[in-house]
């Protein structure tokens, strides 16, 4: 876009054998700058097609540091599908809006590798709406859908943000993991996830008519969670 930039720095192209034709031939380079700037850049219409990852530039903020590396052929036109990359990125002070299931995802630091088709890997210490988590978001090459999972420690206000406050009922910090999976491309649809709970360290009175707990004794849950289109829980 007109007044912005991204600098790419130690660039190496070479051929490491011209006798095969086409020869292969690697290309590797950093690149730095904002966030927004990158997002824009992954919008272009040759690159959309490749990266399967969406990301506004109107929402996001932050820094990006990656290595690049593009294995290509020496021909005109490339041949189809022999061109492959790979990037390896650390977003810093990273703030999205409505990225992850329509909520805000904010992190100091995510690490970011990605592939060729469309394959991805987030990982990184999170906090989705304000409630820190740790968040491992996974799409395999070619896969229509990404596995994601969320570890987080529960306390009573973090319960009552989500809206699974029970009140006195239970108390104490309950450790969660959600895992599922998640359309990147469909924005609006329902999102069932699979919730476990450790509820070993929670003290529980009456959850359930008769369920008493003491603190220490151990005690797992399961359950399913959805997040629907409109934004409820059930």
């Amino acid at each position: 876009a007109p007044g912005r930039s991204l600098n790419i720095a130690d660039g190496v192209f070479s051929v490491p054998d011209t006798h095969p034709k086409p020869a292969p031939a690697i290309a590797t380079f950093r690149i730095d700058g904002s966030v927004p700037v990158a997002a824009m850049l992954l919008k272009n219409k040759t690159l959309s097609r490749n990266v399967d990852f969406n990301l506004d530039p109107a929402t996001s903020r932050g820094t990006v540091a990656a290595n690049v590396t593009v294995n290509m052929v020496l021909a005109h036109p490339q041949p189809k599908n022999t061109m492959r990359y790979g990037v390896s990125a650390v977003l810093s002070s990273f703030g999205a809006d409505k990225v992850l299931m329509g909520k805000k995802l904010e992190a100091s630091s995510l690490s970011v590798k990605a592939s060729s088709g469309g394959a991805y890997q987030i990982k990184g210490n999170v906090k989705i709406n304000g409630l820190p988590a740790a968040i491992d978001l996974e799409k395999k090459p070619g896969a229509a859908t990404a596995d994601v999972q969320l570890t987080a420690k529960l306390d009573r206000a973090a319960r009552r943000k989500l809206g699974l406050d029970v009140g006195d009922a239970l108390s104490g910090t309950v450790p969660v993991r959600l895992t599922g999976k998640l359309d990147p491309g469909e924005s609006g649809k329902d999102t069932t996830f699979d919730l476990e709970a450790d509820l070993t360290q929670a003290k529980i009175d009456d959850l359930l008519p008769g369920w008493v707990k003491a603190r220490g004794a151990p005690a797992h849950a399961s359950a399913k969670l959805t997040e629907s289109a409109s934004g409820k829980r059930f």
